[in-house]
């Protein structure tokens, strides 16, 4: 990986560092992990945070069910969910 691309990698996780919750930094790294596709040892690397919580947070992602964003969580089918007055 060149010097530039972990500089921006470093630059756009401690833009954000500061909110997230160990959860959250769980998942946020788990794509750019993979994004990598070395999985986790570079950022691991350049951003201080364990292989073991990197490879927790891909398993994590791996393992969640997400809604299809076509028919969303099970919304109403009204196009117009708000009444005319």
């Amino acid at each position: 990986m060149a010097e530039a691309q972990r500089e921006a990698m470093r630059s756009r996780y401690e833009a954000i560092r500061w909110m997230l919750n160990k959860r959250m930094h769980r998942l946020w790294a788990a794509p750019e992990a993979k994004g990598l596709g070395m999985e986790a040892c570079p950022l691991s690397e350049i951003t201080g945070t364990s292989r073991i919580v990197i490879q927790r947070g891909i398993k994590e992602l791996e393992d969640q069910a997400f809604p299809d964003p076509e028919t969303g969580a099970g919304g109403s089918d009204d196009p117009d969910p708000i009444p005319s007055l």
